[in-house]
């Protein structure tokens, strides 16, 4: 538990559940194709997704598929590639903000997978599902800070304003991602 990666997702503003999937995939833990196989819920060891053969969730953060919903978020916290996708999931321990969009991204990629490991129906698209999360947060912050006044909606500014994600028209917040 002393790890810096530990600390970052502690201290990381995301709930319980959220910082679990975080903590699972890790720890190469969680609902995988072979579990999915043994239980009878999905037909094959394969990636749902991609060509890769007999994986295990260490495989998730790095499949092919979710390549557009990495290059929003790189976009987003203003990361030129090439960067190692491996550093970038470790998170920043210098921005607790920025690790919020990279957990974000984590969190839709498990959710992705037990989509689809599960057979649910519907589709299930990730960066829907990514600017969704984003702008949940958003929105309860901002009307929190505005409801306490100036002071606060100025801090919800500082915070976020960096990521040039949202606008600010007749106290009403507008969300542009991607």
């Amino acid at each position: 538990m002393n790890l810096k990666c530990w600390s970052i997702l502690k201290k990381t503003d995301i709930t319980n559940p959220e910082k679990d999937i975080v903590f699972k995939l890790w720890h190469h833990r969680g609902l995988s194709p072979p579990m999915a196989q043994a239980l009878r819920l999905y037909s094959s060891r394969d990636c749902p997704f991609c060509n890769e053969n007999d994986i295990k969730t260490s495989h998730y953060p790095f499949c092919d598929n979710f390549t557009s919903l990495w290059t929003l978020i790189f976009k987003i916290i203003n990361i030129k590639p090439p960067v190692s996708l491996q550093t970038a999931v470790l998170g920043d321990p210098t921005n607790l903000t920025t690790n919020l969009f990279i957990f974000y991204g984590l969190i839709v990629i498990y959710r992705a997978f037990l989509h689809a490991l599960n057979n649910f129906n519907g589709t299930y698209d990730p960066i829907s599902k990514f600017r969704h999360l984003v702008f949940g947060r958003l929105l309860s912050e901002y009307q929190v800070a505005a409801r306490r006044g100036t002071d606060a909606v100025e801090v919800f500014h500082r915070k976020w304003s960096k990521f040039k994600i949202y606008q600010i028209k007749n106290n009403q917040i507008d969300i542009k991602i991607g």
